[in-house]
């Protein structure tokens, strides 16, 4: 969603981006788990705790980041105290309970935002996010060598006058970084795509951009990327349908060569009402090969957006949707999520919640219940 809209958000109003977001049905995926080798997600109301909550201001875009130490980072965008938003981190010592705020990981003068955490084997610690200055939209990387305590600037993957947005870094077994974001450059109007660029020297220098979905007319976009058990890596992305009254929703592209050539774009999740959307996706994958999809969407209210979530069991070729999370709050708002994995048992979701005059980023979490044969 980093484009035009987002070149506002830097004030603010776009990071609240609502704009009727969808009403689900799943385009390959079946109403509810059915009788056959399902997994199934059980969300545990308990669970839910608060991470951040602004003293001024507001705060969106949660990441979250298990370290291998144990300890649990959360970065988010925020503007409190502040005209501009940056991204922020905090940290819990006790898997998500409590947690306290930690650092600023972003650098630069304007509004910075849409920060993802990747941890490196040996404990370095990585913020890729984007920072509008003006005109000027760039792409940065820093670098933690503390868990998250200090960060320091370590590289610029991308910068123009046109739109880039929302990168995120996934490592290859051999050691290569990925980082895929949104491109508005070298595109018609109000278009955009999604490219990719490697780097060998763990982020600190990039190679030159590849675009991995292009479809005129779509707006393809807020790419996130994860290693399947096979090896294949599969990104999911947000695109407007243009066969289907330009509807916006989730959609997924697949490498089954480390990221050398792409194959064609195929529907994950889409609203059964056209008028609404199924949009700013998130991927996480079990090692055992199931794989989760969160999403936000106006499915149950088209005033409020909710966190949706479908899974697949077969590599991304089907889809099922699952109970949706943070449902003891009818009231609330749910938006710019992400997801994790505590272990192969219990996923993570985390959220930009609103209701009642609040903006605070929440956890939940729910038991995995693994497929049998």
């Amino acid at each position: 969603m980093g484009n035009k809209h987002f070149k506002t958000v830097l004030s603010l109003s776009l990071l609240l981006w609502v704009g009727g977001m969808p009403q689900v049905m799943a385009a390959q995926a079946t109403k509810a788990p059915s009788s056959k080798r399902e997994v199934t997600l059980n969300w545990n109301p308990a669970s839910e705790q608060i991470v951040f909550a602004p003293s001024s201001g507001g705060t969106w875009y949660p990441r979250l980041l298990i370290l291998s130490n144990g300890h649990w980072l959360c970065a988010y965008d925020t503007n409190e105290g502040s005209s501009n938003t940056c991204v922020r981190v905090s940290r819990s010592t006790d898997a998500g309970k409590t947690w306290s705020s930690l650092s600023q990981a972003s650098f630069g003068i304007g509004n910075a935002a849409n920060g993802e955490l990747i941890e490196l084997p040996g404990g370095e610690i990585l913020c890729a996010y984007r920072i509008v200055d003006g005109d000027i939209k760039t792409l940065k990387v820093s670098r933690s060598t503390d868990g998250g305590s200090s960060w320091q600037p370590l590289s610029t993957i991308i910068s123009n006058t046109d739109g880039v947005w929302e990168p995120q870094i996934i490592r290859k077994a051999e050691g290569q970084l990925l980082v895929f974001y949104a491109q508005e450059g070298n595109v018609d109007g109000n278009d955009q795509v999604v490219e990719m660029q490697r780097s060998d020297d763990n982020g600190k220098s990039w190679h030159s951009p590849q675009v991995i979905s292009r479809h005129p007319g779509s707006r393809d976009g807020m790419p996130v990327a994860t290693q399947l058990a096979n090896g294949d890596i599969l990104v999911v992305l947000e695109g407007h349908n243009v066969k289907r009254a330009g509807q916006f929703c989730t959609w997924s592209v697949r490498s089954t060569n480390g990221g050398r050539t792409w194959g064609p774009r195929r529907l994950v999740y889409a609203p059964a009402d056209s008028s609404r959307r199924a949009v700013a996706p998130y991927i996480v994958a079990i090692p055992d090969g199931s794989i989760f999809v969160s999403f936000q969407t106006d499915e149950d209210d088209k005033s409020r957006l909710k966190l949706g979530i479908v899974s697949s069991i077969d590599n991304g070729k089907t889809w099922t949707v699952q109970p949706k999370p943070f449902q003891q709050n009818t009231a609330g708002q749910y938006s710019w999520n992400a997801l994790g994995l505590e272990d192969p048992n219990t996923l993570i979701a985390v959220t930009a919640a609103s209701g009642s005059g609040q903006r605070q980023i929440k956890l939940i979490k729910a038991t995995v219940s693994q497929p049998h044969p």
